[in-house]
């Protein structure tokens, strides 16, 4: 949401048609709707003749609300435009400090809006992999979540595929965790049934119940066989598991 300024005087100078309690209201109501959006704002700093006043009041105004990141801009003439022709510039000395301090308050609050996610399960969506400095030690595949945050999902996975992803910590700039339908990964697993045997290539972390679906076979058989699954070699065996009990509803 463009915000530009906490001050009136100023936003009457950029001839904006709202005023800063009517925006901030529109905010509220926006987290009352949605508890657990992102809500971000453009703020534009050292618009000619803005006072360390309405700096500071601009400051104070965002960070009573509850906003989660800023796109903050430093003001520049633009030939063609009236702002261009307005006297009391701002130095640029004064600008850039202002800036970084914007961007400081920015931080604060996006860090506040990760750490009230912990605990939750965010619907994300997975990106392409890219190998950088910033990757983690451990295998992860960087997503999207649907408020608008970074995460890395523990596992390798194909880029745009939807996951129920746990939060279970921040790394750096992005929330930490695991797929919660997340059962094996990157690996070759190799079924076999009697009369079956089917090989099956996990590029990502799979669930049990797609992999039932896929077998068409019966379930609670096939999940008491799974039990003898050895994640050494990564091969299971169910002739290598112990015979069901003669009264047993699946001898």
């Amino acid at each position: 949401m463009p915000l530009q300024s906490g001050s009136d005087r100023i936003l009457a100078a950029m001839h904006r048609w709202y005023r800063a309690e009517h925006y901030a209201r529109r905010v509220e109501l926006i987290r009352e709707r949605l508890p657990h959006a992102a809500i971000g704002a453009d703020v534009i700093t050292g618009f000619p003749g803005e006072s360390e006043a309405e700096h500071t009041a601009t400051l104070a105004f965002i960070e009573r609300l509850p906003f989660t990141y800023l796109h903050v801009f430093s003001f520049s003439k633009r030939p063609g435009t009236k702002a261009a022709a307005l006297s009391n510039e701002i130095s640029p000395a004064i600008i850039k400090r202002r800036a970084r301090e914007l961007r400081a308050l920015s931080e604060i609050k996006a860090s506040a809006f990760r750490q009230s996610q912990f605990g939750r399960t965010l619907r994300v969506l997975t990106l392409r992999r890219e190998i950088s400095s910033e990757v983690p030690a451990e295998d992860t595949t960087p997503a999207l979540s649907s408020n608008y945050l970074n995460v890395r999902v523990r596992g390798i996975f194909p880029a745009n595929l939807w996951l129920d992803f746990c939060v279970s910590g921040e790394l750096g700039n992005c929330l930490i965790g695991d797929s919660e339908s997340a059962l094996c990964a990157d690996s070759a697993l190799t079924l076999r049934c009697p009369g079956l045997c089917v090989k099956l290539r996990f590029s990502s972390l799979c669930s049990l119940c797609s992999v039932l679906r896929a077998l068409r076979v019966k379930a609670l058989p096939l999940f008491f066989q799974l039990l003898t699954f050895n994640f050494k070699t990564r091969t299971f065996n169910p002739q290598k598991s112990p015979a069901p009990a003669p009264d047993s509803p699946y001898a």
